[in-house]
């Protein structure tokens, strides 16, 4: 199953409900750029798309080996619990707690795997960040 994942607010969305947050927060980022910031044209576009992409960034697109949402969210929120410390110390180097999230034990032989799908907006300098790994 598809979900959306926010880290260090451990929100969990599926489709549907994600596109309408990013909806809503681009509304938002429309409205704040055109009334407080005053922007116009092709300044308010670029300002709309750059924080629409940031903000779009900040969740993490997961594919878990599970049916409904609420296993899914069983396994963020296991996750969370273990490792939501990490995450909150280490927000934007996500290499430090990724291979956690990827790897499900069931048993000591038992393993399935996360995908993580989509690449990821650092706000720490702005820049995209895809990350690979060899397992």
């Amino acid at each position: 199953m598809l979900i959306y994942w926010k880290p260090g607010t451990n929100q969990v969305l599926e489709q549907g409900n994600y596109d309408q947050v990013v909806l809503e927060a681009t509304r938002k980022i429309q409205k704040w750029g055109e009334t407080e910031l005053h922007l116009q044209n092709d300044f308010l576009e670029q300002f709309i798309q750059e924080k629409t992409n940031e903000f779009a960034g900040s969740y993490l697109k997961l594919k878990l080996p599970y049916q409904t949402l609420e296993e899914c969210r069983g396994h963020i929120d296991t996750f969370n619990a273990q490792y939501g410390d990490v995450v909150t110390i280490f927000p934007y180097d996500r290499w430090v707690w990724r291979q956690r999230l990827e790897t499900i034990q069931y048993s000591d032989y038992d393993y399935d795997g996360v995908t993580i799908i989509n690449t990821l907006v650092d706000q720490k300098d702005h820049k995209t960040s895809t990350f690979e790994f060899m397992n």
